[in-house]
This record gives structure tokens, C-alpha cells and sequence, in this order.
């Protein structure tokens, strides 16, 4: 199973950053281990926790998701949660609104309207392109599949809160960056918006739970 930090994008990323920024050296002085995360192999489980972690903590999406195991069996595929029962599926801990998101993305792979499985050889814009189609997936969605689920390079999710809390700490600055400054950020990072990210995340121990 691959780890993120054995993508080459992402480790270059990470020692460009750490080189260019030394004050990251001393908020996050072994990103090497403490980032360490394996990317889900699994595509389909991957946009199904993307819903889960949807403006909740990570915490909370984390035990909504072992109760969905729990409900759905460790090994649910797209029919299981098209036949899964509604209510269900809600005592997971699932608003009515996610379960809609979560049946409506399984339906379209079994309409072949979104093939995870063709996505490693797809550009990041065509894939956003498919993602966002769907009811409920917006940018945030597309940001994270990317990270997490493909291990791209050069992600920058501008809308994330725990991203913007780890620039504020960054930059020891008393407000948070908007979205000028964010989109300002996200071209001087690039090509490594990715390592950015997870750096960020890192020092304010806030990673999402996918």
C-alpha cells in the first residue's frame, strides 16, 4: 500500500517547503513521520467518508464511519448502499442529506456515470470535472479525493478551515487568511500545494479523517 510520503511529488514538496520556510521546522520537525498516511485504495470507500467528513470533526466522522461498516459489512459496494434501507442507514449517525449524497454518488457508478476505477489515468480537472457533478460534492470534495485518495501533487484546498488555521499559525498572523490570500498561498506553493497542505494540517494536529 502506498503512504503519501512515498509519493516523489509530495516528498520533494515536503523538503522544498521545510527548506524554503524554517519556521516549518520548528512547528513540524519530523513531517516525514508524523505524515505518513496511506492512500485509500479503495476509491469508492474514499468518496463515502469524503460525505462522512463533511462539516463535521474528525472524530465524529471517524465513528459514523465504524458504525456504517458495522451496518453496511466491511467490503460494501455501491448495490449495498443502493438497497440499504434509509433509516438505516441514518441510525449510522448520517444526516438524510448525506445519505441522498452517498446513494445518489453510488447509483451514478452503477449507471457508469462515475468510474473511480478509470481515475488514475485521468487529469485532476477532468476528475473534478466528474465529481462535482454529483449532488453534494463541491470542491472540498474533489480537494481531498485527490490528496487522499490518488495522492496528487499539487492539491491546494483553499476552503479548508483546518488548512487556513495552520497558514494563520504559519504566518503568526491575528486573523485568519481569506480566500485572496489562500489563492495567493496556493500559486506560491505550487507545484507542491499538496505537501503544503499536510504541513498545514500537521501543525494544527487537524487532518481530516479519510
Amino acid at each position: 500500500m502506498r503512504r503519501l510520503v512515498e509519493i516523489d511529488p509530495i516528498r520533494e514538496g515536503l523538503d522544498y517547503m521545510l527548506y524554503t520556510y524554517p519556521r516549518l521546522r520548528k512547528l513540524c520537525p519530523d513531517p516525514y513521520t508524523a505524515i505518513n498516511r496511506e492512500i485509500a485504495e479503495n476509491s469508492y470507500h474514499n468518496l463515502v467518508r469524503i460525505v462522512l467528513g463533511q462539516q463535521v470533526s474528525t472524530a465524529a466522522a471517524r465513528t459514523i464511519w465504524e458504525r456504517l461498516l458495522r451496518f453496511l459489512g466491511d467490503d460494501f459496494m455501491p448495490d449495498d448502499v443502493v438497497k440499504a434501507e434509509f433509516d438505516g442507514m441514518r441510525a449510522c449517525g448520517l444526516s438524510a442529506r448525506k445519505v441522498e449524497y452517498i446513494k445518489g454518488m453510488s447509483t451514478a457508478i452503477l449507471e457508469g456515470r462515475l468510474t473511480p476505477h478509470l481515475f488514475d489515468g485521468m487529469s485532476d480537472e477532468d476528475i473534478a470535472a466528474s465529481i462535482v457533478a454529483l449532488k453534494g460534492f463541491g470542491q472540498w470534495s474533489v480537494d481531498m479525493f485527490l490528496i487522499f485518495g490518488l495522492g496528487r501533487g499539487d492539491v491546494w484546498p483553499v476552503g479548508d478551515l483546518g488548512v487556513r488555521m495552520g497558514v494563520q499559525t504559519l504566518t503568526m498572523r491575528e486573523a485568519r487568511p481569506d480566500d485572496a490570500d489562500m489563492a495567493r498561498l496556493g500559486a506560491e506553493f505550487s507545484p507542491f500545494g499538496t505537501a503544503a497542505a499536510l504541513l498545514m494540517w500537521e501543525i494544527k494536529d487537524n487532518p481530516p479523517s479519510l
